[in-house]
């Protein structure tokens, strides 16, 4: 049996009884009976299921999600993530005895039964939040930190893939790399993950932290203010006004280990003419000693749980210097320009240019 149906097995063995809203399986602190339950919620939206229907059948509501308003996409979102909890009311917490040992049985205790009820509640949550961010729909910030605290799930054995999905989500939603995250799943690279996404929230909390199309058209015009300013001061060097370095080139990469962003222009493989004008107008074909590199890049700002690889050609690694560098405002998004040469009087130019930028003005 593979994970996808052994977690679809023991939700099925857990929330047989009412689902959401049961005050003794939630928590005291994320949770009040003065707000709506995930059931009642989804009940306006999916009239006649149960959450455990619309989270098996999460392919086929795709579209009636899709088809609601961000509004509407954001209060299920916000409905789930307020019922996430790892103690009971009564101040239980799950354990990793709990979650690792065999399918809970009629013998049970009720406290542990409860227990087992509140975990099945989280699995239900997490991946309902997981199969809409996966459709992009969810746009609010208030469901980041109760995921941070999912990423402590329980379990040394098994979690169900409450962690990983908690993770992913978190990942998708912010703009961060979540390809690799399996190998943070336990131990203490898990500890040390954890810890990373803590302190990333105490720092961005007041922010923009959630990655969206405003985020992205803020670093757009960043972006194509640094190449008018190039094109329009360094106009000695063909490249910088070569369509290499033009809005409509930028490169997002989602979910990138290195940057969010990217454009550049070399002169080693630049499709159009390398030229350079001198004092008095004329133009003349470039040397190679006048070759040039330029890369202008949006990356965040926190430092990833993983290193960033090196991203700048090998040619140019002895020269390169970062002549830019400024926050996005309301962001942990880092806008900076590399740039290489051995033509002293492009580095100069490049430098005083963008100097002119430093205030964030255009």
């Amino acid at each position: 049996m593979n994970s996808s149906n052994k977690v679809i097995l023991y939700l099925s063995l857990v929330l047989s009884g009412p689902l959401f809203g049961c005050c003794s399986l939630t928590s005291a602190d994320t949770f009040t009976n003065a707000e709506p339950s995930l059931a009642s919620v989804l009940a306006q939206y999916f009239p006649g299921k149960k959450p455990i229907d619309v989270f098996r059948s999460s392919a086929a509501w795709a579209k009636r999600f899709e088809q609601l308003s961000s509004a509407d996409r954001n209060r299920i979102a916000i409905a789930a993530v307020r019922e996430l909890s790892l103690r009971t009311t009564n101040g239980d917490l799950i354990t990793d005895a709990l979650i690792d040992q065999e399918q809970p049985t009629s013998s049970d205790a009720p406290r542990k039964t409860a227990m087992h009820n509140l975990a099945g509640n989280d699995m239900l949550g997490v991946f309902l939040l997981r199969d809409m961010e996966n459709l992009n729909l969810i746009s609010d910030a208030g469901v980041i930190e109760p995921l941070i605290n999912m990423l402590e799930f329980p379990g040394v054995k098994k979690d169900f893939g409450v962690r990983d999905a908690s993770a992913q989500v978190l990942c998708q939603l912010t703009g961060h790399n979540w390809s690799e995250l399996y190998q943070f799943s336990t131990g203490e690279k898990h500890r040390q993950f954890v810890q990373w996404w803590q302190a990333w929230w105490a720092k961005n909390k007041n922010r923009h932290p959630v990655y969206d199309s405003e985020v992205e058209e803020m670093i757009k015009a960043r972006i194509s203010a640094i190449e008018l300013q190039l094109a329009k001061e360094v106009a000695s060097y063909s490249e910088l006004r070569s369509p290499e370095l033009k809005p409509e080139r930028i490169r997002f990469i989602h979910y990138s280990r290195v940057n969010l962003a990217v454009n550049s222009v070399d002169s080693f493989g630049s499709s159009q003419g390398r030229f350079r004008t001198t004092p008095d107008g004329d133009r003349r074909p470039a040397t190679v000693d006048e070759y040039v590199y330029l890369c202008i890049t949006a990356k965040f700002g926190t430092p990833p749980p993983m290193p960033y690889p090196e991203d700048t050609p090998a040619r140019w690694q002895s020269l390169k210097q970062e002549v830019f560098r400024e926050a996005l405002p309301n962001t942990d998004i880092i806008i900076t320009v590399v740039a290489a040469s051995k033509d002293a009087e492009f580095m100069r130019e490049v430098s005083n240019s963008l100097a002119k930028l430093k205030d964030g003005k255009p």
